[in-house]
């Protein structure tokens, strides 16, 4: 992944065009569930929007990630694409990443979360 860091995946959206996954680094996360994640602030990872079943392939691009103010969410900023930043339910559901192949995917619990 570039950095020679570990990265831990922590979230998984699925549509029926692809796969988005978030990674962060390893050093921020503890275990399971968003109790054991240290994102008091901003941190740098890896979202990745894969197509492989469309011959497309798997980008990695960078992103930066934080908590919204209430916890209940996980913003993610898609740095290459300048897209507006996407908040993502802690408890998982709906969202969208991009109106071309991350459009209505569903995610799951952020990090295990239930």
């Amino acid at each position: 992944m570039g950095s020679g860091r570990y990265h831990d995946g922590l979230l998984r959206c699925r549509n029926d065009s692809g796969q988005v996954e978030l990674y962060v680094p390893q050093s921020i996360v503890t275990g399971r569930t968003l109790a054991n994640i240290n994102l008091s602030k901003p941190v740098n990872g890896f979202h990745a929007l894969d197509l492989t079943e469309y011959q497309k392939g798997k980008s990695l691009e960078p992103a930066r990630v934080h908590l919204t103010a209430d916890r209940k969410g996980v913003v993610v900023e898609q740095l290459s694409r300048k897209l507006p930043a996407t908040t993502v339910p802690v408890a998982g559901g709906k969202v969208s990443f991009d109106k071309r192949f991350a459009k209505d995917m569903v995610c799951e619990p952020f990090n295990g979360t239930e």
